[in-house]
């Protein structure tokens, strides 16, 4: 993460929110030279396989996250 990160205010990106840890995950959010905002995140809770979101209707496991291996 911090290396990604590195490189992207190297390329013209500005911390919007710095590198943070949460209970399921290591995040950023940027904004890219031309006002975009984007965010980085990766997984830190043993694989997408233990991630859980809590919904109107309960506790559920994610299984729509995609790991683009970055």
């Amino acid at each position: 993460m911090d290396q990604t990160l590195a490189r992207a205010v190297e390329a013209g990106a500005r911390i919007v929110v710095p590198a943070n840890n949460s209970n399921m995950n290591r995040y950023a959010v940027l904004r890219d030279p031309y006002g975009q905002v984007f965010g980085l995140s990766r997984y830190s809770v043993g694989g997408v396989d233990n991630v859980r979101a809590r919904t109107a209707t309960g506790t559920v496991m994610l299984t729509d996250l995609v790991d683009i291996g970055v």
